[in-house]
């Protein structure tokens, strides 16, 4: 769930998007399996942030979620705070494929 500037995971109420160079939060209802695809499913699309992200953003942020845990559970990027307190290494891996496909963008264009 997403309250201000502050993102909730781990209880399958986040979608996670990217696109454009952007990471997309938004939250969901109903919650779904944490790590499972949205496609095909019927949820509800309520709050919705966008994060732009440089190139150097997505590896700041990438560093920041290596070091997740159940005792390292907030991380603070950007203007935003990142609450795994109900730690799920899923939450975790979904951010990282986003990123992943956001930093393939900037090499396809470094490529180009």
């Amino acid at each position: 769930m997403i309250k201000g500037d502050n993102i909730y995971f781990g209880h399958g109420t986040i979608a996670v998007g990217a696109d454009a160079y952007c990471l997309t939060l938004s939250t969901i209802r109903p919650p779904q399996e944490v790590g499972s695809s949205l496609e095909g499913v019927e949820v509800e699309y309520l709050e919705k942030i966008s994060i732009h992200m440089e190139y150097n953003d997505c590896i700041v942020l990438q560093k920041l979620l290596s070091n997740v845990s159940d005792q390292n559970n907030i991380v603070k990027f950007k203007d935003y705070v990142f609450n795994f307190e109900e730690f799920n290494s899923k939450s975790v891996d979904v951010l990282n494929k986003h990123i992943k496909d956001i930093l393939n963008l900037y090499y396809m264009c470094m490529a180009a």
